[in-house]
C-alpha cells in the first residue's frame, strides 16, 4: 500500500528522504557528543540506527510520543552505557530538541506577524507562545537546580502510597546529577579527550 501511494506521487517525495535522513543525521551526532564522558560510547553509525528506531517508536505505537525515548534509553543501556547515562543524554536531547523546536516556531510565527500582522489568530498563537515561555523556562530550572526526578519520584511516591519508582529509570538523584553534568559542560569539541 505505501509502495502504491508513493508511485503516485511526485518524485519531489523522495526528496524527503535525504532531508530527513540529514535531521537524523545531526540529531546523532548531537546525542553523541551529549555522550562524550562515556567512555566507550556508540559509534555514530549506531546512535543513528537508535534515533531512526526511536522516531519509528513514537510514531507507530499510540503513546504520547515516549515510547520511542524509552526504547532509546533500554537499547543504549545493552550497548554498555550506564542506564542513568543513558537517561540523562536522552532527556537533555528531548529538552533540547523542545527548545530548539519552541524557538523555531516562535521565530515563524514572528516572521509571519511581520508579512501579515492583521491576522488576529496569529497573535494569538504569538501570545500564547510567550505564555508557555515561563513553563519551558521552569522544566530547565528544575533540571538544572533542584532535581526534576528527585521531586518527580517523591511526587509519585506520595501519590502512589509509598511505592517504589526507582526500578523503571534507576536513582533518580543519580539521574539529576548526571543531567546536571551534561549542562555543565563546555561548549567545545572533546573528541581527543572521549575516544
Amino acid at each position: 500500500g505505501i509502495f502504491s501511494i508513493l508511485q503516485q506521487s511526485s518524485w519531489l517525495v523522495w526528496l524527503l528522504l535525504p532531508a530527513h535522513a540529514l535531521v537524523i543525521g545531526l540529531d546523532a551526532m548531537s546525542w553523541r557528543w551529549l555522550l562524550a564522558s562515556v567512555p566507550g560510547r556508540p559509534a555514530l553509525s549506531r546512535l543513528t540506527w537508535l534515533a531512526l528506531l526511536r522516531e519509528a517508536v513514537n510514531g507507530l505505537l499510540p503513546v504520547a510520543r515516549v515510547g520511542g525515548e524509552f526504547v532509546g534509553i533500554r537499547l543504549l543501556a545493552r550497548m554498555g552505557v550506564s542506564l542513568v547515562q543513558a537517561a540523562a543524554s536522552v532527556v537533555v536531547e528531548v529538552s533540547l530538541t523542545l527548545l530548539s523546536q519552541f524557538l523555531f516556531v516562535l521565530l515563524g510565527v514572528v516572521l509571519l506577524l511581520d508579512r501579515a500582522g492583521g491576522v488576529k489568530l496569529l497573535w494569538e498563537i504569538f501570545y500564547a507562545m510567550l505564555g508557555a515561555l515561563p513553563v519551558l523556562a521552569l522544566l530547565f530550572w528544575l533540571q538544572g537546580r533542584v532535581g526534576l526526578f528527585h521531586m518527580l519520584h517523591t511526587v509519585l511516591g506520595r501519590v502512589s502510597g509509598g511505592r517504589d519508582f526507582s526500578v523503571l529509570i534507576g536513582d533518580p538523584r543519580q539521574l539529576d546529577a548526571e543531567i546536571l553534568l551534561i549542562y555543565r559542560r563546555r561548549w567545545r569539541s572533546e573528541e581527543h579527550t572521549s575516544e
